[in-house]
């Protein structure tokens, strides 16, 4: 798909690496905002692990096991940073 629009050079192992370390650093970036306001910065060390889990993993190891250990922990921040503080109070006010 990405050679039909004229990106195909990108699936290249020397542009993989730079473009998964600036998605993960937006990933990661996402958590940091406002974070103090949602869960504090439990959600961000716990994406940044994981973000450098799936680098660290996949370009220098080559282990799937890790990698998908760093996707879990990233995707487990996101929904902590995602998930509304005192949500459990107001259901049980209700």
């Amino acid at each position: 798909m990405l050679s039909s629009i004229g990106l195909g050079f990108l699936l290249q192992v020397k542009y993989l690496l730079p473009i998964t370390f600036l998605f993960l650093l937006l990933a990661v970036g996402a958590l940091l905002y406002k974070a103090k306001g949602r869960r504090g910065y439990l959600p961000f060390f716990l994406g940044l692990a994981g973000a450098a889990t799936i680098i660290v993993s996949k370009f220098i190891y080559n282990s799937d096991v890790f990698m998908y250990i760093g996707l879990a922990a990233l995707v487990v921040a996101s929904f902590l940073h995602s998930w509304p503080k005192g949500w459990l109070r107001r259901i049980i006010k209700k």
